[in-house]
């Protein structure tokens, strides 16, 4: 399968010579979520600063133009996002659109053709930085096959940013 959805049961059924049911079985399958090899990096980690985050991913899958992602990011920085939030390596529509729930961005409409196993870069544009000095930040990110939040194709994850305080002049 595409994706964790379990499938349909499968039916096994055995005869006998006199072509009477003998024995009938059946399973589905669920397969299990792929993960990713994820990096992040922010264009300064300074506090306070408006950064862009460039996410690095492997996709294993195959991704549809129906395909979404989300993002997550820690709770310390601030998403401040525009309905086309990013740029990527791959086949981006005008009218991808993304939305925030506060601490995660989800993408949708990511690519016009859909998304082969290759490496990509997105860069998510807006995000503030803590307003302290943090280490070791947590992101994650949920890959899925439609849209549907029970089709998970793939998660990643990513954790080791740290942020600075200023320097005074």
């Amino acid at each position: 399968p595409p994706s964790i959805k379990p499938t349909g049961n499968f039916i096994l059924q055995i005869y006998n010579y006199q072509n009477g049911l003998k024995m009938q079985g059946s399973a589905s399958i669920t397969a299990q979520a792929n993960t990713y090899n994820m990096t992040v990096a922010a264009s300064t980690y300074l506090i306070n600063q408006n950064a862009k985050y460039t996410i690095d991913f492997t996709s294993l899958d195959f991704l549809t133009n129906t395909s979404y992602i989300t993002i997550g990011f820690p709770s310390a920085l601030t998403l401040n996002v525009s309905t086309h939030c990013f740029t990527a390596n791959f086949s981006s529509p005008a009218n991808s659109t993304c939305s925030t729930n506060g601490t995660s961005i989800r993408i949708e409409s990511l690519t016009t053709n859909g998304i082969t196993a290759n490496s990509y870069r997105m860069t998510v544009d807006s995000v503030i930085n803590p307003n302290r000095a943090l280490a070791n930040l947590s992101f994650s990110a949920n890959f899925y096959y439609i849209n549907d939040s029970s089709y998970l194709v793939a998660t990643g994850s990513f954790t080791g940013l740290t942020y600075l305080p200023n320097s005074l002049s």
